[in-house]
């Protein structure tokens, strides 16, 4: 091997370990980011959770998770404005049940129930068969006032999977008490 390609090799060798090394601790630190967000959220402490986030994306400004978890900071925070623009940028970057069902609930929560139910349409299309997308669009029907389309849509939740979960017994409870009692048929033959 000649001297020029023993060098070549060499530096290409040390170039790759360098990139290899910048990877490593690139991921590292991101890391780091996620276990504070998540510490963040357990606490309660959003302004944190949203710093966290704010410096991974400052790593890594394409990455729709921590835009998602971001906008989530946001959410819980009440930040409802800020919360939307971040998942409307996710659902720029990609598409996914998860973000739709987020972004719906931000709308639910500033009363905007048509966004609402567009969101949680999409989310169902995205997943057909996760419980958590008829959920949330049951209680988006509920917020309309369609009490037995929220119904419908809590029981196929219910279905595929929500019946462990004591959000949905609530709120199918907070439903039925809403549903008109039935009323005895006056016109149906006796006997």
């Amino acid at each position: 091997m000649n001297t020029l390609a023993t060098i070549t090799f060499y530096g290409a060798m040390l170039l790759l370990l360098g990139l290899l090394a910048v990877a490593i601790v690139k991921r590292v630190w991101l890391y780091r980011m996620e276990r504070g967000y998540r510490l963040a959220m357990r606490s309660n402490n959003y302004d944190r959770a949203v710093s966290f986030m704010n410096q991974a994306l400052d790593f890594s400004p394409a990455t729709s998770l921590y835009l998602q978890n971001r906008a989530r900071a946001f959410y819980e925070a009440g930040e409802f404005a800020k919360a939307e623009a971040d998942y409307t940028t996710c659902l720029i970057i990609y598409q996914s049940a998860s973000i739709y069902l987020e972004r719906a609930m931000v709308w639910l929560a500033q009363g905007l129930t048509s966004e609402a139910l567009v969101d949680a349409n999409h989310a169902i299309a995205c997943s057909r068969f996760w419980w958590r997308c008829y959920f949330v669009r049951a209680r988006v029907y509920f917020a309309l006032n369609h009490y037995t389309v929220a119904l419908d849509d809590l029981e196929q939740a219910i279905e595929y999977g929500a019946s462990h979960h004591p959000e949905a017994r609530t709120l199918a409870a907070e439903i039925r008490k809403c549903l008109p009692s039935p009323t005895p048929n006056n016109f149906a033959p006796e006997g």
